[in-house]
């Protein structure tokens, strides 16, 4: 079910065998009286992905019913936020449109885990700072941006990643060529990134340029 308005995609939700470990942390949240439920479901990082491999990536955030006193219930999930175009290619036409397409493929949840942790390392965000970086406190650039990781180039480390920055966001795509250091790189230039402003634009500049490129 869908509110295109709201960017609201909601329905049943088939947990992996990952779900165990973090059931007893949705029960508490479910149960309590808090305001802030999104705040707190984005906390656990919860990832989820469609039947076609799409990520919906909502800007607001999951909401999952799963109630500790109703253990063997069919789970449901909302999510808020999600960009227009992810709506309509994948709820509102049938089949959902192809928008992928070689040599860009999809990825799965553990590489979309691994690509964000090794961009958060890169950018200098979420990582323990050994004494070198923590006397330098120069944030890097991509820093004040959220990022998902949604499809990956099979022909090198390119990484198609949806952004938000807070307040005024000119973007919603990027393009970043992870380097793989595992580290902060003080060089605001590394990783490198291109940004998008949409996922036409994407499509158009750098998508179906790579799809000719790579079928000729």
């Amino acid at each position: 079910m869908t509110d295109e308005s709201l960017g609201v995609v909601s329905g049943k939700l088939i947990p992996n065998k990952n779900y165990e470990e973090i059931r007893n942390a949705i029960w508490s949240i479910n149960s309590s009286s808090s305001t802030k439920k999104f705040n707190e479901f984005n906390r656990l990082r919860i990832n989820c992905q469609l039947e076609n491999e799409v990520f919906l990536f909502p800007l607001s955030g999951f909401l999952i019913r799963d109630l500790e006193e109703l253990p063997n219930e069919e789970l449901e999930f909302q999510a808020v936020g999600n960009y227009r175009h992810v709506i309509e290619d994948n709820f509102l036409v049938n089949p959902p449109k192809e928008r992928i397409f070689e040599p860009w493929e999809f990825i799965t949840i553990e590489q979309k885990i691994s690509y964000e942790d090794e961009l958060l390392k890169e950018i200098g965000i979420g990582n323990p700072k050994g004494i070198l970086n923590f006397l330098n406190s120069k944030s890097h650039k991509l820093s004040k941006y959220s990022f998902n990781a949604m499809a990956k180039s099979s022909r090198n480390d390119d990484v198609l990643f949806t952004v938000n920055e807070k307040g005024e966001n000119k973007f919603e795509y990027a393009v970043v060529h992870l380097t793989w250091k595992s580290k902060f790189e003080e060089n605001d230039n590394y990783p490198i990134a291109e940004f998008f402003e949409d996922f036409d634009h994407f499509l158009n500049y750098r998508m179906y340029p790579d799809k000719r490129d790579w079928e000729e």
